[in-house]
């Protein structure tokens, strides 16, 4: 949502990291990814409100790469 750039604290999305992360670190692919991503922002932020799923698979791909890096640490 872009607060980030306009100065709001680095905590600004603190709660909805906090219901991402659980369910990407159990995801089983990218498009999986994907679609956490595009439900949990929709609805932290409304449905409609932040774009097609397909928007998201560029965050998806990254996130995806740091979960299976993740997994073989853990």
């Amino acid at each position: 949502m872009s607060l980030l750039e306009f100065d709001a604290p680095p905590d600004e999305y603190s709660p909805e990291v906090g219901t991402v992360v659980p369910r990407v670190v159990r995801a089983s692919s990218p498009d999986e990814v994907r679609a956490i991503l595009h439900e949990e922002l929709e609805r932290w932020f409304g449905e409609g409100s932040v774009g097609r799923p397909e928007g998201f698979q560029a965050p998806a791909d990254s996130i995806w790469k740091a979960v299976l890096a993740f997994r073989q640490v853990d």
